[in-house]
């Protein structure tokens, strides 16, 4: 909502794909990487190496998703994926 009011400066700039996750995942709390019974993974496509973006605002929104997806899954997998979607 703040967004839409322009209440919010956003700070792009072109961020490396690869780097990026790796700061997410060292962001990610041990305790919940650690968890028996699920595995963590990213995947960047080959394509997709750089994207402009606010790299604080989504490195909140992604440890957001992915603390809760942690705290809710028992069992099984979390993977986050770069992908290009044709025509978006």
């Amino acid at each position: 909502r703040r967004a839409e009011e322009g209440k919010i400066m956003l700070n792009v700039v072109e961020i490396d794909l690869v780097s990026f996750c790796i700061s997410l995942e060292n962001a990610i709390p041990h305790y919940l990487l650690e968890k028996p019974n699920i595995s963590f993974s990213t995947r960047i496509d080959p394509d997709l190496r750089t994207i402009s973006t606010d790299r604080y605002r989504l490195e909140q929104i992604l440890l957001n998703f992915l603390s809760n997806a942690f705290k809710n899954t028992n069992s099984g997998s979390i993977s986050l994926d770069f992908s290009i979607i044709n025509g978006a």
